[in-house]
């Protein structure tokens, strides 16, 4: 087994940018690794290729002989981000299911939710918002929106890296195959992995797996808020089949830019508008890679407006992080390679800075989905929300990714906000981000619903604290198995997903020697 995140690093794929710093120094094993390098020699063979196929990448990895790792690369902590956001993204599906507040912020009274015109969502009951965890930042941890902006600029961030590298290097020879190559493969990386996971999902539906945990998604009693849709059983495989096979074709749609809810998985709606957005976004670099830096960027943010226009958020993300990869490749640049942040009072106006712009950008990421305009703290700043924006409640989550991945972007390696994101175990939720985010919507439906009303019936549940230890225990085990099936999902299919594209554009693509 090769030592975490060696091969490839999270989301981010590394064939999509170059880094020339990864093969720098080397990250010794601490003690415990060798501890496990022992234990493994003594095991059998036979025992050994058990653990290996069962144990998490991250424990399996820290046992092999050579335990050196490459030291992670200047744009590690975007991958780190992209973990976090992974896991607050399954936090708010797990709690959305049972409480509602998960959509309204700090403060919002029910009287204000339920005066017309309502902003309630549905019009549903609520209760008081004065829970500590629903302040700004604070809220983060269970946030829905947030995390899938952060995935969107990320995206394309990264999926223009390559490209300004290039650019940077006086390269524009090689822009064109290494776009035509990132386009080739874009399709192979987002809807191989859904497929099969997909695929399974239709399997056990059509098996009966799932009938004990539909009659609790039809259960107002204990699916007491969000009821998502979850798909029936239908009369035959094939018909199942069938259906499943139209779910597929339809997210493979690039010729429609709404939002749709795959069936066999409503989480799996960002999907097709990566996909869409992904083929635009070449389509756009390889006519920019050509023009001069500020008409460049003059460009990009004309485009930006533009799409904002149309009220094409997803494309506005994408955009802005391409954005974001031109001028952090030009920061590099210009910045002292020796020097981190000067002890001076330049360089603590620096910190200041981007202390203040992180906090910025979480308030703004901690913008509520539901009742913006009435809830304190963001009434006066959703004034300047244009009426004609249908998507308003993506705008304050838009810009505060935006400033977030920006600053991160443009902050030194050695920085204390690069480390944070550099801390392995933030690397390793990073590195099965994309599996956390397939496989956490099934497991919610199929496991999750069954341990839920089994931890209340042992603990009770009439009693705020019966209740919050049932919860409490039932959340800790369906994220133990989300991470644990999600690291096996990483390395049995995400991996060689990426593999077979690459595999396959081997083979296809003609040969220029």
């Amino acid at each position: 087994m090769e030592p975490l995140l060696s091969h490839r690093t999270a989301s981010l794929e590394l064939d999509e940018y170059v880094d020339g710093e990864h093969d720098a120094e080397k990250q010794k094993p601490h003690v415990y690794e060798a501890w496990l390098q022992k234990v493994r020699q003594k095991l059998p063979n036979c025992l050994t290729l058990v653990f290996t196929a069962l144990l998490p990448y991250f424990i399996t990895s820290l046992w092999r002989d050579n335990a050196e790792r490459p030291s992670l690369r200047r744009t590690s902590p975007l991958d780190g981000l992209r973990g976090i956001a992974a896991l607050c993204v399954v936090n708010y599906h797990i709690i959305s299911a049972f409480h509602n507040f998960v959509n309204y912020g700090y403060g919002l009274t029910p009287e204000e939710a339920h005066r017309e015109p309502h902003c309630a969502h549905n019009n549903e009951p609520i209760e008081h918002n004065l829970r500590l965890h629903q302040l700004p930042i604070i809220r983060l941890v269970y946030s829905g929106s947030a995390p899938v902006c952060i995935f969107f600029v990320l995206s394309g961030f990264v999926l223009s890296y390559r490209s300004w590298q290039l650019v940077r290097a006086s390269k524009l020879e090689a822009v064109f195959p290494s776009l035509s190559s990132s386009t080739f493969r874009r399709g192979f990386r987002l809807f191989l992995p859904t497929t099969l996971a997909t695929l399974i999902t239709m399997i056990l539906i059509q098996t009966g797996a799932w009938d004990y945990p539909a009659q609790v998604a039809m259960d107002a009693t204990i699916i007491t808020a969000e009821n998502e849709y979850h798909q029936p059983r239908l009369p035959t495989f094939g018909a199942q089949t069938a259906h499943w096979a139209s779910m597929m074709w339809n997210m493979t749609n690039i010729f429609a830019w709404e939002e749709t809810y795959p069936e066999y998985d409503v989480h799996l709606w960002t999907i097709p508008m990566e996909f869409r957005a992904s083929l635009l976004l070449f389509l756009i670099l390889l006519v920019l890679v050509r023009l001069r830096y500020r008409y460049r960027v003059a460009s990009l943010i004309g485009l930006i407006a533009y799409c904002y226009g149309h009220v094409r958020w997803v494309m506005v993300l994408f955009l802005a992080g391409s954005l974001l990869a031109e001028t952090s490749l030009r920061w590099d640049a210009a910045r002292a390679p020796e020097t981190i942040i000067p002890a001076n009072n330049t360089g603590l106006f620096i910190l200041f800075l981007r202390a203040v712009l992180v906090l910025i950008s979480l308030y703004f990421l901690s913008a509520p989905d539901k009742c913006i305009h009435r809830t304190p703290g963001y009434m006066t700043l959703a004034k300047i929300l244009p009426s004609w924006d249908v998507r308003f409640y993506r705008v304050f989550p838009s810009l505060g990714a935006i400033i977030l991945v920006g600053v991160i972007s443009h902050s030194a390696k050695e920085s204390r906000l690069s480390r944070v994101f550099d801390v392995r175990l933030v690397q390793y939720l990073g590195w099965i981000s994309y599996s956390i985010y397939i496989v956490h919507g099934p497991l919610m439906h199929g496991l999750g619903y069954r341990l839920f009303p089994l931890m209340w019936r042992i603990t009770g549940h009439e009693a705020t604290g019966p209740y919050l230890m049932g919860f409490f225990l039932a959340w800790s085990l369906l994220l133990f198995v989300v991470f644990w099936v999600a690291d096996r999902f990483a390395v049995a299919v995400d991996d060689n997903c990426v593999r077979i594209g690459k595999w396959l554009e081997g083979k296809l693509v003609e040969s220029t020697s």
